[in-house]
């Protein structure tokens, strides 16, 4: 496979050798990007059947190997991606050039490469005379451009128009360092204009997922990026925003402990309670209007409270121990009869013979008996606490008034 190139003004042409042709304007190209040792392009089709450029019905993409080209040719990769930008300038705007690099940089091989803008680039670019501009605020990722880092260099005049593009392959380009941070390019054929602005690219490939080395690289206000979570080392604990809505990273102390405020939500100051807040010991308070509050003091109540003890002072058949709602914690005694069963039942009164049982356990005859719910909750008894002895298991039939019974409950 070979391909040829034409600039036809308006737009270019790409004719393989087997005879398919591509015609490609710039306002149709939606990507432009190096990944490896092609090239790709994606640009939206045109209707060529009715002669209707106006018409688009599908989207193309090409992949283009350097070595192919036969007029002109290329090099590299990289120099068939310069030069195809350079055919798309001339045809362009400069917004929508503008448009198409962005494409480029966020996609060539998965990484990007730094870029130097008037502002809102990876360093600044200003004009210093009329063959050299200056590159200031270089990343601390990378803190010094020299001569070998410049891909390219576009000029534009005040009104946005490309007014020339310089390449090392055409242009003599040198970097200097006059003084501190500032590095100079030179190029010696250019006419440049104190009006003039200039977009710098460089060779110097960036991860898009800027990384750091941890305990080492330093935050710079203003230069360092980051992903929308980031953490600073700040001592101070103070803001470093001005106004509500802006991004901001987290904030860490000199031990690397993300800050929090413990003393307010939302700005406003909580009660932390008696004690020793410092020391460990912070308490909180629970909103006097929170719906829990009351069943949270009902139950903290009951856990904290001491069962109450109901025990019988004669031998008997039946105790109503509580002719209430309330929690059945343990039952002990002494049988002095038979071999018979105890029961309890939810109730505020004896029931009726027949009646069914809560709980239900077997007692010896003439001897010691214990029963345990277990635990600090107890079994809940939602109407009453009646026990009872019977000669019955799943259902009473009341005995003889020959049980000594000490109950537990609440």
């Amino acid at each position: 496979m070979s391909w040829i190139l034409v600039n036809n003004t308006s737009y270019f042409t790409l004719t393989e050798s087997g005879g398919e042709v591509h015609d490609i304007y710039p306002t149709d190209i939606r990507q432009l990007y190096l990944r490896g040792a092609h090239v790709w392009i994606v640009y939206t089709l045109r209707e060529q059947e009715n002669n209707d450029p106006t018409v688009a019905y599908g989207v193309n993409t090409l992949k283009l190997l350097a070595s192919d080209f036969t007029s002109p040719t290329y090099a590299s990769a990289a120099l068939l991606k310069v030069g195809l930008l350079a055919i798309i300038s001339t045809m362009s705007t400069a917004t929508l050039l503008l448009d198409i690099l962005a494409g480029i940089n966020s996609l060539d091989s998965g990484y990007s490469v730094l870029l130097g803008k008037p502002s809102g680039g990876d360093f600044i670019t200003s004009y210093n005379g009329a063959t050299s501009l200056d590159c200031d605020s270089m990343p601390v990722t990378h803190p010094a451009l020299i001569t070998e880092d410049v891909d390219k260099v576009t000029q534009y005049d005040n009104t946005g128009a490309i007014v020339e593009e310089f390449i090392p392959s055409t242009s003599v380009i040198a970097v200097t360092n006059p003084a501190g941070s500032t590095y100079r390019i030179t190029i010696a054929t250019a006419t440049f204009a104190a009006t003039d602005t200039f977009l710098v690219y460089t060779n110097v490939g960036i991860s898009i997922n800027t990384t750091k080395i941890l305990g080492t690289d330093l935050y710079a206000e203003g230069v360092t990026k980051g992903n929308v979570v980031a953490v600073v080392r700040n001592d101070a604990g103070d803001t470093l925003v001005d106004t509500d809505g802006e991004f901001t990273a987290l904030q860490v102390n000199a031990t690397g402990q993300l800050g929090i405020n413990q003393e307010s939500i939302r700005d406003v100051v909580i009660p932390i309670g008696a004690g020793n807040a410092d020391g460990g010991t912070q308490r909180v308070i629970i909103a006097d209007d929170d719906v829990n509050s009351t069943a949270i003091n009902v139950n903290t109540t009951a856990l904290t409270t001491n069962p109450t003890l109901a025990s019988s002072t004669a031998y008997e058949a039946s105790n109503v121990v509580k002719a209430s709602a309330g929690t059945l914690y343990t039952i002990s005694g002494y049988n002095s009869g038979a071999v018979q069963f105890v029961q309890v039942h939810n109730t505020t009164t004896l029931p009726a013979d027949s009646a069914v049982p809560i709980v239900v356990f077997k007692i010896d005859a003439l001897d010691n008996f214990a029963f345990d719910i277990g635990g600090l909750f107890g079994l809940t008894f939602g109407t009453g606490i009646t026990i009872c002895n019977s000669s019955t298991t799943p259902t009473k039939t009341i005995g003889a008034a020959d049980c000594w019974f000490n109950i537990t409950y609440k």
